[in-house]
């Protein structure tokens, strides 16, 4: 068949030439938020199969090569440009073909996995981290101004965490030959191609679906409001993604019903709305698809307004590009261009799901909870060994938190917590309880009789117990070795301190006993009353001293009694 098209492929930083090697056939795919790919057959023009491996072409067509195919026929002619991730030989008497599986540059950015903390910065400002201008240099005209204190990629490559900032901002990432842009999905009042039926040999092949499965009439997503104590909610803002029949607004719904779908996790409000309106946008983009095959052209991009016409009005009108596929042989070009969510590459999760119960380490706070929460700053260890670079504000989770109330038990710096995270997600996590280890010992050790229960805090040398012994029967209170506490069934109460013990009362002290009180000292014993003492006994009151009694006042002393003995 007559060659209609002079395909070249260039390969290496060099670009070399291919002059061996012949283009069977290239398919290109190019959707909004995905990766651009191709799949590219090579053979032999001169030669035999015998002599395949000794073709130079063939040793440069090595995975990991940067090729670039282009057409010499448009001004436009890169084609694809990208890396050769894969190679495949084929051989046979009649036909050795090579077959190359190629990728846009973007997919040095999927293909290692790992975690790491974003901490106060913007989507934009995390998308510029995540892909240096050595991988590509992206052009994002949407403006992410939402500062996130703490976002978190946990166990996901690059390109999945640049995914989620996109569809956190409702954003598109469309990638070419000729660079990468971040744009706002958005229908043109003036269409940037009018596709009409009679319009001669441009359109080969035309197909529409409409659907009213999950398509709600409003949807709005509800956060809770940890300084508000309830959930706030956001209504999507739709998006104007279609005119005519590719209209959100033309499918007739099944259900009327509005989506209220909530949240767990403390989002801010902006974030919240702009999250909705992505869910929406995806939701809506199923209301009505197209799908047409057209004579081959470079001129199709994701993003761009597609109308069509003279169709009839239940099929005319306007939509977004979705994706744009190409079928090219040296003979033979189509395009296939998309409207609607199939050509979308899958939908992701709002964030790399956490899930489980994971380690955390206590460390130092240098600050203050900002956001005034009564968070304590962690390290966790599944996401970077960095204890320095790699910190979470957590939430403390206690047995009673109520207001002005609670059990206040909060964890030491160093200490090893346990870790859950709000809706799994990894920007939100709390504090469960904390963990003994080998370097962290219990004071109370557990063993088969399990007597001690009870509350050890031990700072500065100094230890404060609240112990229950349930085979003594006792309860004991101490701090340190000087001050101590005891109460037990069988031996009563006893008090300690080395230190002196101090019995106050606004009101009336008593002492009761139902057998005698005892009152000793080792030294002097004193009875002092602002307003007198009073020592009364339904029996004899005896006073004796064993070095005498001395009995002073400085006004008049009576002595008063039926008798009075005075016996030297």
């Amino acid at each position: 068949m007559e060659s209609k098209y002079t395909i070249a492929v260039y390969v290496g930083e060099d670009r070399t030439l291919l002059t061996k090697l012949g283009v069977v056939s290239i398919k290109t795919n190019q959707q909004a938020n995905g990766i651009p790919n191709a799949d590219l057959e090579l053979s032999m023009l001169q030669g035999t199969w015998q002599t395949f491996s000794k073709n130079p072409d063939v040793a440069l067509c090595q995975s990991g090569q940067r090729i670039s195919v282009e057409l010499a026929e448009i001004e436009e002619k890169v084609l694809f440009a990208g890396i050769i991730t894969e190679h495949a030989l084929s051989l046979s008497r009649e036909n050795s073909v090579l077959k190359l599986q190629l990728t846009h540059s973007l997919v040095g950015l999927d293909t290692v996995i790992h975690s790491q903390i974003f901490s106060d910065m913007t989507d934009q400002q995390i998308i510029n981290n995540l892909c240096p201008s050595a991988i590509a240099k992206i052009d994002n005209k949407v403006k992410m101004k939402i500062n996130h204190e703490q976002k978190v990629q946990f166990r996901c490559t690059d390109w999945q965490m640049l995914r989620r900032c996109l569809d956190a901002n409702a954003a598109w990432l469309v990638a070419s030959p000729t660079g990468v842009n971040i744009i706002r999905p958005r229908l043109n009042t003036a269409p940037d191609h009018l596709l009409l039926r009679d319009n001669g040999l441009q359109l080969d092949q035309a197909s529409w679906t409409f659907s009213v499965i999950d398509q709600p009439k409003t949807l709005s997503v509800a956060t809770w409001d940890i300084g508000e104590q309830k959930l706030m909610s956001r209504q999507a803002n739709s998006t104007s993604i279609g005119s005519g029949a590719f209209s959100s607004k033309a499918v007739k719904l099944v259900d009327s019903t509005a989506w209220a779908v909530n949240y767990s996790t403390p989002q801010a409000a902006k974030e919240t709305a702009l999250w909705a309106k992505n869910v929406l946008l995806n939701l809506e983009l199923s209301r009505a698809q197209g799908e047409f095959e057209l004579e081959g052209s470079t001129d199709y991009q994701p993003g761009q307004t597609l109308k069509v016409k003279g169709f009839g009005t239940s099929f005319d009108g306007a939509g977004l590009i979705t994706s744009v596929s190409h079928m090219l042989t040296p003979s033979h070009w189509k395009s296939r261009v998309t409207i609607g969510r199939k050509g979308m590459v899958p939908v992701l999760d709002p964030l790399p799901p956490i899930t489980g119960m994971h380690v955390g380490t206590v460390v130092d706070n240098k600050k203050n909870d900002p956001k005034h929460y009564y968070r304590i700053r962690v390290h966790v260890s599944a996401i970077h060994e960095d204890k320095l670079k790699n910190q979470l504000w957590a939430r403390f989770s206690m047995p009673y938190a109520s207001k002005d109330s609670g059990l206040y038990c909060y964890p030491e710096v160093g200490d090893e917590v346990v870790l859950s995270f709000f809706e799994n997600n990894p920007c939100y996590p709390v504090i469960m309880g904390a963990l003994h280890n080998p370097i962290n010992k219990p004071a109370i050790i557990y063993d088969n009789d399990n007597n001690q229960k009870g509350w050890v805090v031990n700072r500065d040398k100094v230890t404060a117990k609240q112990v229950f012994d349930v085979k003594a029967n006792t309860m004991t209170f101490s701090t340190g070795q000087k001050s101590l506490v005891t109460l037990g069934e069988d031996d009563g109460i006893s008090i300690e301190g080395e230190a002196g013990i101090d019995m106050t009362s606004s009101a009336a002290v008593k002492i009761t006993g139902k057998k005698d009180i005892d009152i000793t000292s080792s030294a002097a014993v004193k009875i002092k009353g602002e307003e007198g003492i009073d020592i009364t006994s339904s029996a004899a009151v005896k006073i004796k001293g064993e070095e005498g009694i001395d009995i002073t006042s400085s006004a008049a002393v009576k002595i008063k009694g039926s008798t009075i003995d005075l016996v030297p």
